[in-house]
């Protein structure tokens, strides 16, 4: 048959370029005697036979010997006639499994997959698992053991098997293993570094020290000192959980006394989701671009861009407060009825909406309006919350009250104790309020529009942690005279 007549190709597994190689120097010395004829269908799929058609053509023949044959499985003859004839290349685990995610790819399910294959669903599954290993990895097996398939020297009679100690069931005490962990077990067995008995036990090994590592990572306070632990984890420093757990507070506790005020200069956006983990505070107190002033932080093109700002703002600002805390969010009288609900998660319940009535600052003065004089503070709590922190009776002040309305003036440059340094300030007494009453001693505030800090000096006073995210340098000096000062 000529070989250009052939219409498609059937295949189960790549080609192994090292026996095309081989088949084509025998080809060119002794022709097609030793091979047996390729197989066809009557519509010309060429499904037994692609590493001889492909050493035919590098050896420059144009046609080769063929039988004409329509099997009614051809995925399962093709593996029949491979496993069954002397001179064809021996299928690896490596070709199966690389078959069946092909298979799974194209939508076949594992049972009609196994159905193909001849096999078992529960050797499907095997293999199909078998995806878990990294591409890296996988590809240092691949090599490996397509390259030590046997190719005799003297004919072509193939010795079935390969020099490389891996194999479909040993891998599967890598797969639940992160990256690097599989790539140095991988690379350990081909090597020979290690021995096929020796894997179940270093794995063992490493899941227990991903699990140290997991520990530190989701309960370590300094984001920065992440990859340190878990190095450390990684290398064999900890031996048990409880020494873990140990260094981690230790960390926790060295960071906290250096840190329990913590003001990071950058875009909330980067900010959040580098920076702060999910779920790590206790409560979110903020004040954010309004899109009334004119300032360049606080202008949109359009209210449509200020609404989806605000959005992308809360969802993110939203996930790093846990299900015991709350959520305080300042707003614009004018935008009140636009405010974006729906970006508050589930987890959350809409609590009131407080006000903060002021009378020194009124606007606007447009007389076809009513004055200003109250900001709406949007108050959420979490679906784990406890009551508010509300004082004994006997501990009350006069500015401590359980109603939705606090009547404070705004900061105004000639206020002795609480001077306005940031156009859209609020007053320290209504932050007080709010962390006093929305958080406990030893809680860990958020705000991500810190501005002139108030927020944190609340906190400082009041025995709370905070993070102050703030992006303007200018007000980034204010911070920290004020938390100094």
């Amino acid at each position: 048959m000529e070989i250009k007549k052939i219409k498609s190709r059937f295949q189960t597994r790549k080609i192994n370029q090292a026996y095309v190689e081989f088949l084509a120097k025998d080809f060119k010395e002794n022709g097609f005697k030793n091979a047996y004829p390729v197989s066809v269908t009557t519509d010309g799929v060429l499904w037994d036979g692609n590493h001889r058609v492909e050493a035919a053509i590098m050896a420059g023949l144009a046609d080769v010997p063929h039988i004409i044959e329509d099997p009614e499985n051809m995925r399962f003859e093709a593996h029949e006639r491979n496993r069954v004839s002397t001179n064809a290349l021996p299928e690896t685990f490596v070709d199966h499994a690389e078959e069946i995610w092909g298979m799974l790819a194209d939508g076949k399910t594992q049972q009609q997959t196994a159905d193909d294959m001849g096999w078992s669903r529960d050797k499907v599954k095997n293999y199909s698992a078998l995806k878990k290993v990294n591409e890296s990895a996988w590809e240092s097996i691949g090599t490996a053991i397509r390259g030590s398939v046997p190719i005799s020297n003297l004919d072509v009679v193939l010795s079935k098997g390969t020099g490389v100690p891996i194999t479909e069931s040993l891998l599967r005490n890598i797969l639940n293993l992160n990256d690097s962990h599989q790539s140095k077990i991988v690379e350990d067995l081909i090597s020979g570094k290690i021995k096929n008995g020796q894997v179940k036990k270093i794995a063992n090994t490493y899941t227990e020290r991903e699990s140290f590592a997991e520990y530190a990572d989701e309960n370590l306070l300094n984001v920065d000192s992440t990859q340190t632990f878990t190095d450390d984890c990684f290398n064999g420093l900890y031996k048990t959980m409880e020494q873990v757990e140990k260094a981690v507070k230790q960390a926790n506790d060295e960071f906290e006394k250096l840190n329990s005020i913590r003001l990071i200069a950058g875009d909330c956006f980067e900010i959040l989701k580098n920076d702060v983990k999910d779920e790590s505070c206790d409560a979110l107190i903020t004040d954010p671009p309004y899109a009334i002033l004119k300032e360049d932080w606080d202008s949109f093109k359009s209210k449509a861009e200020f609404l989806k700002f605000s959005r992308e703002w809360i969802v993110l600002a939203a996930s790093k407060i846990k299900s015991t805390g709350r959520l305080y969010i300042f707003w614009s009288q004018e935008f009140m009825f636009d405010f974006p609900f729906d970006a508050i998660p589930e987890r959350f319940t809409f609590g009131n909406m407080l006000v903060w009535n002021y009378k020194n600052n009124i606007k606007p003065s447009n007389q076809k309006k009513y004055k200003y004089t109250y900001e709406p503070c949007f108050y959420f709590y979490g679906e784990d919350a406890a009551k508010l922190n509300m004082p004994n009776n006997k501990d009350w002040d006069s500015d401590t009250n359980d109603y939705d309305m606090f009547e404070f003036a705004q900061p105004q440059s000639n206020f002795k104790d609480d001077p306005k340094e940031h156009p859209a300030q609020k007053p320290r007494k209504l932050i007080n309020q709010l962390v006093n009453i929305g958080s406990d001693i030893g809680d860990t505030i958020l705000d991500c529009f810190a501005g002139s800090g108030t927020t944190g000096i609340c906190c400082k006073n009041l025995k709370r942690k905070a993070i102050l995210i703030e992006r303007e340098e200018k007000y980034l000096k204010v911070i920290s005279r004020r938390l100094n000062g």
